[in-house]
């Protein structure tokens, strides 16, 4: 299986934030980070984007 940010992406937009009703609050480090930032962009429900950095 091939992976990619686009596609990780794609996938976290339909298995949680168009899943989920209400407000979504998304946490993510390094890759999970890139992942959630490309993900909620101009998605109505997600309300708060945290990038953990170490």
């Amino acid at each position: 299986m091939c992976r990619s940010l686009s596609s990780d992406a794609a996938c976290l937009r339909s298995v949680v934030l168009d899943s989920v009703q209400g407000p979504v609050v998304l946490v993510g480090h390094s890759y999970g980070g890139s992942v959630i930032s490309v993900g909620v962009r101009g998605h109505v429900q997600s309300q708060v984007q945290v990038n953990v950095q170490r």
